[in-house]
This record gives structure tokens, sequence and C-alpha cells, in this order.
């Protein structure tokens, strides 16, 4: 009984082991774009006046048992915007301002994402706002500056990931150049115009852009039918699931920032 035992003990470790040696099947990379410690303050603040509360309303992710902060400054100012902070965050290093998927020198750097699509892993970009925008290209692009959207858009379809949805590209040409939709089947992509789309399309399809039929609007200009960021994070999580192999999933909240800019003044 004692030897049982030992080999059930023997057992039981090697399957621990092996689990932590695999690391974490699935990855959610959760960024809210503008979103500091007041944001998050006035947040619970509005949620716990709704609730008759006096004081605030704690969000889910504020109670998580683990917390710690991030420093996502740039390379050449005092103050950050989101192409350096993108990257900081997408690829560990510091960046000048105006710069995705670049370090201070200029010499493009790799992504976590692109870490996670070497090994084989499929990797998803989701975002409330342009999919070509600094935020979400840090993960994928290598662009000197970020308002080179039609290169970013050749950079999206370069690093070959399993699915992306956000707004539409702001700059799908150039003058005397192939426009990126043309492109998307040829990189093997299957193009959905809303939710809708995507779930007539998904199972056929084997990697998958999303763009909404109108633009994505604030939670509090939304109306019956308007797509939001959760209806294209289950179209994400769905479609990448199909692979049966985990998955890294980058999900933006843009709108924030948004906000913030719009009211700053």
């Amino acid at each position: 009984m004692k030897k049982v035992r030992t080999i059930l003990l023997g057992l039981f470790i090697a399957i621990v082991w092996s689990a932590q040696a695999a690391g974490p099947k699935y990855v959610f990379y959760i960024i809210g774009d503008g979103m500091g410690v007041n944001q998050v303050n006035g947040t619970e603040l509005f949620y716990g006046e709704l609730a008759g509360k006096n004081g605030p309303e704690p969000l889910l992710f504020s109670q998580f048992p683990y917390s710690t902060f991030v420093s996502t400054s740039s390379a050449n100012r005092g103050i950050t915007d989101s192409a350096a902070a993108g990257t900081a965050l997408a690829c560990g290093v510091k960046a000048n301002n105006n710069t995705v998927g670049v370090g201070a020198d200029s010499v493009p750097v790799s992504s976590i994402a692109t870490a996670a699509r070497q090994k084989g892993i499929p990797v998803g970009i989701v975002t409330s706002g342009e999919i070509d925008d600094a935020t979400p290209a840090a993960f994928f692009a290598h662009q000197t500056n970020r308002d080179n959207r039609y290169e970013i858009g050749l950079d999206m379809l370069s690093a070959d990931f399993a699915f992306y949805a956000g707004d539409r590209f702001m700059q799908p040409t150039r003058e005397g150049k192939e426009s990126l939709y043309d492109l998307l089947p040829r990189h093997g992509y299957t193009l959905a115009t809303g939710t809708e789309e995507y779930w007539s399309k998904a199972g056929d399809a084997d990697k998958m852009v999303i763009f909404p039929k109108r633009d994505i609007p604030y939670a509090i200009d939304r109306k019956p039918g308007d797509m939001c960021l959760a209806d294209l994070t289950r179209c994400a999580v769905d479609f990448l699931s199909r692979r049966g192999e985990g998955f890294f999933l980058m999900i933006e909240g843009a709108k924030i920032d948004w906000a913030g800019e719009t009211n700053h003044q």
C-alpha cells in the first residue's frame, strides 16, 4: 500500500510540474487606453451614486487578489502618448512618442503577441477604436510614425495573427497602392461586417477580420443593434477557441482615452 501511495504521489507531482511547465493556456491582455487611477476611481464613485451608496462601488477588476503598476513613460518626452505607451505594454521597451513597435533607436522590436504567434499560439487583437490605431498597432506593427496607417495595415497582414476586430482601416489605400480590403483575402482573411455576419462565416474561415457596420459608439450613446467591445470579444473567444490550443487575446477599450481627450478642457 505504501508503494502504491508513493507511485500516486509521484504521478501527482509529475502532473503538477507538467502543468506549470506548460504555462497558462488562455491569456487575456486587457488594456484601458488612457485609464489611470483617477478614471477608475471616478467610475467607481459614479456606480456608487447609482447604487445609492455614500462612496464608491468597486469594479470587478479592482477587487482581484493581485495588482501592480506599470510605467508607460516614453523615451523622449515627459508625457507619453498611446504609441509609446502601447509599445511599452506590448514590447516591454521604452519608445519615442509617435512610434509603434520600434525602440528609441527606431529598430523594430517584437511584441508578446508576436512571441505567442511564433510558438504556434493563435493570437487575436480586439479594440473599440480603429484596428490600425496606435495601441493595437504596437502589437503587430513597426512604424516610426503612428500616422502611417496604410503601412500599419500592411504590417497587420504580415503579422499573420488569427483574428482582428475593431473599427475600419483609416487609410485603406495610398496612391498607386493596392487596397488593404483587396489584400485581406489574398492573405487568407475572411472579412465580416458586423457580428451577425461573423457567425455565418466563422465556421469556414481560417483567419478573420471583423469591422462594424457603423462606428462603435460610446456606451452612453449605444442604441439597440450597435456593436460593442463585448460583442467583438465574444467573437474572438469563439474563433480562437475553435483551434483548441489555447490563445493570446489583446482587448483594448480605446474610448476611455477618447473621452478624456474630448473633455480635458
